[in-house]
């Protein structure tokens, strides 16, 4: 039985991913923690190593048809790979217990913005925000273990104006950039607690992964952002509620 809910949430994952360049990698974390009971620390670098898989096929995917923004990936990018690095050094001094609490609180401000402003930002900024957002996504990153795709696709559409597409293969270059740094900063850091990931469950997840981006990418064309945002808002949302209530009760 886990492993139907582990498959079907990784499928899911990947669906978001290759349809929206966002939405689900925050999901990655919660499914090791929740559905597969992995500790915290050891979810959040798996996480990593999975989403960074996916990532790195939805990017080919999208480089096949040339529907990556490279300017933005410069852009956003280089500045995200720096704080991804900084949170992951960081994340070395928070405790488990606050990471998971920062994810549940990230997981409920991502559902509701996705939920209550499913066409643009809520905020209004001029492109010099760029940088700053991209190391931003990448300190959120290396902390939580998440991709920022939330982030980085409205950012690009409203900042730098290219198109849904565009902005999609861009966001996820970015979270493949940010999700490999902070990957090997953790896995350093649990070496260094002598703690050993599970290759053969991120394999497993992560064939999983990709399989839904490929079903994500070939479907996308199908539905409109406004309804994607709505139903994967709403599954984060409860993801959120469920994490809080897991870690408080």
């Amino acid at each position: 039985m886990l492993a139907v809910l582990t498959l079907c949430g990784a499928i899911l994952i990947g669906i978001s991913l290759g349809m929206m360049g966002a939405g689900g990698s925050i999901l990655m974390t919660p499914l090791l923690v929740l559905i597969l009971h992995r500790p915290e620390k050891l979810a959040i670098a798996e996480s990593l190593a999975i989403v960074a898989g996916m990532a790195a096929f939805g990017t080919w995917t999208y480089m096949q048809t040339s529907e990556i923004d490279w300017r933005s990936v410069f852009i956003f990018g280089i500045p995200g790979i720096v704080g991804a690095y900084s949170g992951s050094y960081f994340s070395f001094y928070i405790s488990a217990w606050w990471q998971m609490i920062l994810l549940a609180c990230m997981s409920v401000l991502i559902a509701v913005l996705m939920l209550f402003s499913p066409n643009q930002m809520p905020w209004r900024f001029s492109n010099k925000w760029l940088s700053p957002f991209g190391f931003g996504t990448g300190v959120i990153t290396g902390i939580i273990g998440i991709g920022g795709g939330f982030v980085i696709v409205p950012a690009l559409i409203a900042l730098r104006g290219i198109s849904m597409q565009a902005a999609v293969g861009a966001s996820l270059v970015i979270i493949f950039l940010n999700a490999i740094t902070s990957c090997i900063m953790h896995l350093m850091q649990l070496h260094v607690l002598q703690v050993q990931v599970s290759w053969s469950t991120i394999l497993f997840i992560s064939i999983a992964g990709i399989c839904g981006v490929v079903i994500g990418k070939k479907i996308a064309k199908y539905f409109s952002e406004k309804y994607l945002k709505r139903l994967f808002g709403s599954v984060i949302l409860m993801v959120g509620f469920t994490l809080l209530i897991h870690l408080i009760a």
